[in-house]
C-alpha cells in the first residue's frame, strides 16, 4: 500500500486536497491511504520519519506561510531518508516552481492551484501515475532505507535476508550482497515491513527467505545458508507468518 502525506498551510485548501485524494481512491479501489494531512510540516516530517517506509507519495505546498520551513525546504528534509518516494508540489505561484530546480529537488509533478475542478484534474492526473507505476512490479516498489553515519543507502527488501542485534539500538543486517551495521532498534526494524518477522529477541527474518524450520530445535534455516534461533514464544508467529 502507498501512503499518502499532504502538507497545506490554508485548511480549506488542505481539506480539499485531502478530500479530492480520498474519494478518487476510493470509487478506483487504489491501494492507497491518506496517512497525514496536516498544515504543520515539522510534525509531517517528524511523522514520516518514524514510519521508516519508502511506500509514500508526499504532496506539499511550496509556500507554507509563517511556519519554519517551506515545501521545498521539507521535501529535502525527506529526501534525506527517503530518496524514492515521489514527491509532488503544490502552489498558487507558478514562479515558484523555479526554486524547486534551484535546490534541486525532484519532483514528480506540479500541481497549480488555478481552481478547485483544475486542481482535483490535476491530482487524479497524479494518483493515476503513481499507482500505474506501482502495479507494474509492487514487490519491486517496497525499500528498506538505511542512515549510516552520513550518508543513505536504499534496499530493496526482497535483498534482506535478516536482521541480528550487535549492541544497544544497533542491528547488522544480511542482505544478498553482504553486511551493513547501522543504529536502529529491533522494534523499529520489525514495523518496516511485514515480511520482516521477529523470531528471537535476538533476530528478525525476512520470511521470503526461510528454506526451513526446524521446530525441535527451533532453528530457521535461510537461503544463504544462515542458521537463526527461533525462541518458543515466537514459534507459532514464525509459523503463522510461512503458513
Amino acid at each position: 500500500m502507498i501512503s499518502i502525506f499532504i502538507c497545506e498551510d490554508n485548511k480549506q485548501e488542505l481539506k480539499n486536497i485531502k478530500t479530492c485524494i480520498e474519494n478518487y481512491v476510493m470509487i478506483n479501489a487504489l491501494d492507497m491511504k491518506v496517512e497525514l494531512a496536516s498544515d504543520d510540516p515539522i510534525s509531517l516530517l517528524n511523522h514520516v520519519k518514524r514510519k521508516a517506509t519508502g511506500n509514500n507519495l508526499y504532496f506539499l505546498d511550496i509556500d507554507l506561510g509563517n511556519h519554519t520551513i517551506g515545501g521545498i525546504q521539507l521535501a529535502a528534509s525527506i529526501r534525506s531518508f527517503d530518496v524514492l518516494s515521489p514527491v509532488v508540489f503544490v502552489t498558487s505561484h507558478d514562479e515558484l516552481v523555479l526554486a524547486t530546480f534551484k535546490h534541486a529537488v525532484e519532483a514528480l509533478g506540479y500541481i497549480i492551484k488555478d481552481g478547485p475542478d483544475s486542481c482535483a484534474g490535476q491530482i487524479r492526473q497524479i494518483l493515476d501515475l503513481v499507482n500505474k507505476r506501482y502495479l507494474t512490479n509492487p514487490l519491486d516498489y517496497r525499500v528498506f532505507t538505511v542512515r549510516c553515519e552520513d550518508s543513505v543507502r536504499i534496499f530493496n527488501v526482497n535483498d534482506i535476508i535478516y536482521f541480528q542485534t550487535s549492541d544497544t539500538h544497533r542491528v547488522i543486517m544480511t542482505h544478498n550482497k553482504g553486511q551493513i551495521e547501522f543504529r536502529m532498534s529491533m522494534k523499529e526494524v520489525e514495523k518496516a515491513d511485514p515480511d520482516f518477522i521477529r523470531c528471537h529477541e535476538s533476530f528478525i527474518v525476512n520470511r521470503s527467505h526461510i528454506l526451513a524450520i526446524d521446530k525441535s530445535k527451533r532453528l530457521l534455516k535461510l537461503s544463504n545458508g544462515s542458521i537463526c534461533e527461533m525462541s518458543f514464544r515466537r514459534m507459532k508467529q514464525v509459523l503463522d507468518a510461512v503458513n
